[in-house]
């Protein structure tokens, strides 16, 4: 166990030297932000007109350029995915399942510095999603529509799908894969 606290005693400085990376790249990316423009409406229409047209200009370019974003984040995760490590969950009380080495990817889309963070913030939001498709499954179970009262349907619809829910993460959380039964 002392190995353990170890191990990860030394994955929680990977992790600052990371979160200084991370202060640098903000302190720059914040000096190069653009200004807002505005409309001068002035005596003469043809100024005014070209104005207007500036700002319109403006925001196709600011169209085209969350399209060109959007397009730039599915290639960036494309590659995240392919060139750094996110290993298969071995169990919850696993400490590699935690470790830097094997969260790679999970660091990467949640960026917090603590060894562990990302790990359970991805389980967290896996949860989330199948909690909700779940709830939205719960209504076409015979067990909840049994229940009479709307407000009797309704929690049993939470209470089915809370219990799938975690049911569901469990499975992922010790690397085995997610099967649906109905």
């Amino acid at each position: 166990m002392l190995n353990d606290l170890a191990s990860i005693a030394d994955d929680q400085q990977i992790y600052e030297e990371l979160k200084q990376f991370v202060n640098q790249y903000n302190a720059y990316a914040q000096g190069s932000e653009g200004e807002i423009q505005e409309i001068e409406i002035g005596d003469n229409a043809g100024d005014s007109a070209g104005n207007a047209m500036d700002i319109v200009d403006s925001i196709f370019s600011g169209i085209g350029s969350i399209l060109k974003n959007a397009r730039d984040r599915v290639y960036v995760n494309e590659y995240i995915l392919l060139h750094f490590e996110s290993a298969v969950p071995t169990g919850i009380q696993n400490k590699a399942d935690y470790l830097f080495e094997n969260r790679e990817v999970e660091y990467i889309l949640y960026g917090q510095h603590a060894s562990g963070a990302n790990y359970s913030l991805a389980l967290g939001q896996l949860f989330a999603i199948r909690f909700a498709l779940r709830f939205i499954a719960a209504f076409a179970e015979p067990v909840v529509r049994a229940a009479g009262h709307p407000l009797a349907v309704f929690i049993a619809a939470l209470s089915y799908s809370l219990k799938e829910s975690i049911v569901d993460t469990e499975q992922v959380a010790k690397g085995g894969k997610y099967t649906y039964t109905k």
